[in-house]
């Protein structure tokens, strides 16, 4: 135990994997600096299609588009996940699928976030390429992960048991790993935290930032692989 906070010690996409963010779900994601640089970078304008690829318990797709008109929707693949979101948000659309074969046709979004979801994922180049299958030419898209190499993620390990993530980068890599399939734009390391106390929080959110977010676009020269099937998924 770590300042008081216990250990979940996590294995498996269950029930309680998503106890972790009952308390993100009762706070505001504005005073979380990756979430607030998410939600400005990816700039949403009303009626564009976003994507939020991963998306867990719903939080950060509600999150994104409020107060705007946007046709939103929310993939994931856990079925505890599915059940949570669509609970906590029945206006919202969440769909289970598999990141690796999305049931969208080509071109189909104008943004994309995909937020500490790649770092669970064994065959990471696959949805890379799904991803740049659905976005729009122009279209925005922001990933984001744990840095594997932060003091900020060695205190989470000591604190939550995270053991779901198969390959995890430092800032360094991740952002060589975007820039091979999208065209970067910007980067920052960030924070995330928000289950510490709030004596310590602001330490992480300004000085043991644990994230790295990448903002990127599909330009018209990036290839799209899968596009044969894309016709079948309409």
């Amino acid at each position: 135990m770590v300042l008081g906070l216990g250990r979940f010690n996590l294995r498996q996409y269950n029930a309680q994997y998503y106890e972790i963010y009952t308390v993100r779900r009762n706070t505001d994601l504005n005073k979380i600096p990756s979430f607030r640089w998410i939600k400005r970078m990816l700039d949403l304008q009303p009626g564009e299609r976003l994507l939020d690829a991963g998306s867990g318990d719903g939080n950060l797709l509600r999150f994104l588009s409020e107060g705007v008109d946007v046709e939103g929707v929310g993939v994931d693949s856990a079925d505890p996940a599915i059940s949570i979101a669509q609970s906590s948000y029945p206006t919202l659309k969440f769909i289970k699928a598999d990141l690796r074969q999305l049931p969208f046709p080509a071109g189909h979004f104008d943004k994309v976030v995909c937020f500490n979801v790649i770092e669970h994922i064994t065959e990471q180049e696959t949805v890379m390429r799904e991803f740049q299958r659905i976005l729009k030419p122009g279209g925005k898209i922001i990933l984001g992960t744990n840095i594997r190499d932060s003091i900020c993620w060695w205190l989470y390990q000591k604190t939550i048991g995270e053991h779901t993530h198969v390959r995890e980068f430092t800032a360094k890599e991740f952002v060589r790993f975007v820039s091979g399939f999208f065209e970067l734009k910007s980067s920052a390391k960030t924070s995330g935290v928000f289950r510490f106390p709030r004596l310590f929080i602001w330490i992480f959110h300004y000085f043991l930032k644990g994230d790295i977010l990448v903002l990127a676009t599909r330009n018209y020269f990036h290839s799209v692989n899968s596009s044969s099937n894309s016709s079948a998924r309409k």
